[in-house]
């Protein structure tokens, strides 16, 4: 009673009709999600010249450059060269290959690699005298570019083979053939710290510009570094004794931050990609110093000691018939572009010629030619058309999806068919 006086009779009912369903946030579907529905087509024909970049423009357009040749951001309207006989950098425009600066005596001999940051205003350097060099891009009157420079790090006694910056996290990566890789501060301009477990010369860096994870390549081992130098990955990626599956490229997707299946995508000399996700197991205990940090000898971190996670196989595309030299995954996550070292570019998207994934993708626990249940491990999807089948009817039916030098890739049924008959 004293409820009611204070705030009145209480209705008998609040909502005469029923509540509406509550609307679902559209689901994320993107190479991280599915990289097993990965249909191919050709972006770029054979041109007997390695494909060193792939990359974007502003307009969200594919652009490949040749080996030891990277666009410029933000405008995309200019690329650098370096690997010239005369130990020189040089600029051109994009189109038309307009040379407009030529940057002499960078360092004592050849250059041997480059990065730039996403800002296009930052350049790093390697060079054969074992030097890393930080050159800002300026411009003078009349509009002339010239690079000044910023600091040289000395830390390497062999050549650097790779570099790596990020200004997101401030920091330079490099890479040498001794063996050793370090992570310098862009800010303070000084050594921050080693990332040690490299038993062979550093071929390759990527810094993840979202999480700040720090990826290097050594033959066919990847190891993954957090930002503070933490190993979180130490693996050997080889499955096949004998032969040559030596990393030449690395990409990481870049989906929403709280998605925990992003992707790490790997090319290889033999002409293979594969798409791994890390997964979390429990690390082993390890020495630890009196400083509180783990000690560990680069055999124990080499062979995965320690290691918070493992890499997962998600995906393996042989298409290639050449080493895999190029990786870029697009803005919005759902393409894949491969370079070889004959020029031939890939793409590698997800049907989008479906009503929804919600109603196609679900359907890959059954065949899509024997109709029969399959399970995850023995699923693989056509290349053509995106459906899944069975382990047994992917042997049965293998074509050339596209017209330049690449290997059979498995069909369905029907687009065998279809395609077979439109040949005739």
């Amino acid at each position: 009673i004293a409820q009611i006086h204070l705030y009145g009779q209480t209705p008998r009912q609040l909502f005469k009709k029923p509540h509406p369903k509550r609307t679902t946030t559209p689901q994320h579907h993107g190479v991280y999600t599915h990289p097993e529905a990965l249909i191919v087509s050709l972006l770029r024909g054979p041109t007997g010249h390695k494909i060193g970049q792939i990359t974007f423009d502003d307009h969200d357009r594919p652009m490949t450059r040749g080996f030891r040749e990277l666009v410029l951001p933000p405008n995309y309207a200019k690329y650098i060269q370096w690997g010239n006989y005369d130990n020189s950098v040089r600029l051109f425009t994009v189109g038309e290959d307009r040379l407009t600066a030529i940057f002499d005596s960078l360092h004592n001999g050849n250059v041997v690699c480059l990065c730039v940051a996403n800002d296009g205003r930052l350049i790093a350097t390697g060079g054969i005298d074992t030097v890393v060099s930080l050159w800002r891009i300026e411009k003078r009157s009349g509009r002339q570019q010239y690079l000044e420079n910023v600091e040289h790090f000395y830390g390497h006694y062999l050549p650097v083979s790779c570099v790596a910056l990020s200004t997101a996290y401030s920091i330079l990566v490099s890479g040498s053939l001794d063996r050793t890789c370090i992570v310098w501060d862009i800010n303070r301009l000084r050594y921050v710290r080693g990332l040690k477990g490299h038993r062979h010369a550093i071929d390759g860096v990527y810094i993840n510009d979202q999480s700040g994870d720090i990826i290097t390549v050594s033959r066919t081992t990847t190891l993954i570094y957090s930002i503070n130098g933490d190993v979180l990955v130490a693996q050997e990626l080889c499955e096949t004794v004998g032969q040559d599956e030596s990393i030449l490229s690395v990409t990481v997707s870049e989906g929403p931050e709280w998605l925990e299946n992003a992707v790490i995508v790997t090319g290889h000399r033999n002409g293979i990609i594969r798409i791994w996700s890390k997964k979390f197991v429990q690390s082993r205990k390890t020495s630890v110093t009196e400083g509180g940090r783990e000690e560990r000898s680069v055999a124990e971190i080499a062979s995965g000691l320690g290691s918070e996670y493992r890499l997962v196989l998600r995906d393996k595309i042989h298409a290639h018939q050449y080493g895999v030299t190029a990786l870029c995954i697009s803005s919005d996550q759902k393409k894949l572009f491969s370079g070889d070292t004959h020029g031939i570019v890939l793409s590698w998207a997800l049907p989008d010629d479906r009503t929804a994934y919600d109603q196609v993708l679900p359907m890959s626990n059954f065949c899509a030619t024997c109709r029969r249940v399959i399970d995850t491990e023995t699923r693989v999807h056509c290349r053509s058309c995106g459906h899944a089948m069975c382990s047994q009817c992917s042997t049965l039916r293998s074509m050339k999806l596209v017209d330049a030098p690449v290997r059979p890739l498995s069909v369905c049924e029907s687009c065998f068919e279809s395609r077979t008959s439109k040949r005739r």
